[in-house]
């Protein structure tokens, strides 16, 4: 009767120590995903915070291109028909103050996600790469010529002639004429992106585009 109830006893520890390590297991699987959650809803905060912070900066070039007018903020080359953030002019108001710094396509600028506090000197260590274009366009329809919009390497920021002889505008070899009173202003702000890929060039889903159209307004 003894050995009886000592079986029966071993039986219960055996099976009580199999729950146990279940149970473990369930615990383990459930700790993970809650740490693996914790995580992505980190970096979700952060490329949020990224495009939020690239917003803001698309916004406030346009505002700038826009206050500083059609001719003096929305620039394109000496005798050309745009200027891309890639052309060799593209920049050559940046450190020029009688320009109004502009024109300035291509800029780098430090924003986000920095501790600001006097006990700490790590600020700003997010970087973004502000892209510019601006070409003249139809007066009828600002969207032609057409331009792509991804990624900006493969903007080729095609532009239309101002006529000045409108006998040759659509001949062979001869770009669309236009009045020259129409630019589209198109600004791209690009997060740097993790690895150290070419912000230029490289697909980044939390980048943000922007496009103006502006015309010259008569003065009163």
């Amino acid at each position: 009767m003894k050995q009886s109830r000592l079986r029966v006893s071993r039986g219960q520890n055996g099976a009580a120590l199999i729950e146990v390590l279940i149970a473990g297991v369930i615990l383990a699987a459930s700790l993970l995903g809650i740490a693996l959650m914790f995580s992505s809803a980190g970096t979700a905060m952060l490329a949020e915070g990224d495009t939020r912070v690239a917003l803001h900066m698309v916004e406030e070039k346009l505002e700038r291109v826009r206050g500083l007018g059609f001719a003096s903020g929305a620039r394109v080359d000496v005798g050309g028909r745009k200027l891309n953030y890639s052309d060799a002019n593209a920049n050559s108001g940046c450190t020029n103050a009688t320009q109004f710094n502009e024109p300035c396509y291509n800029e780098t600028i430090n924003a986000g996600y920095g501790r600001q506090s006097s006990a700490s000197t790590t600020v700003d260590r997010q970087t973004f790469t502000r892209l510019t274009c601006v070409r003249w366009v139809q007066d009828d329809n600002p969207e032609l010529p057409a331009d792509v919009l991804e990624p900006p390497a493969s903007w080729t920021c095609a532009a239309c002639d101002p006529a000045t002889a409108p006998s040759t505008c659509g001949a062979t070899g001869v770009k669309p004429c236009c009045t020259g009173n129409t630019r589209r202003v198109k600004v791209a702000v690009i997060p740097n992106l993790r690895g150290g890929e070419n912000a230029s060039t490289a697909k980044d889903y939390n980048r943000v585009t922007l496009e103006m159209v502006m015309t010259p307004t008569a003065k009163p």
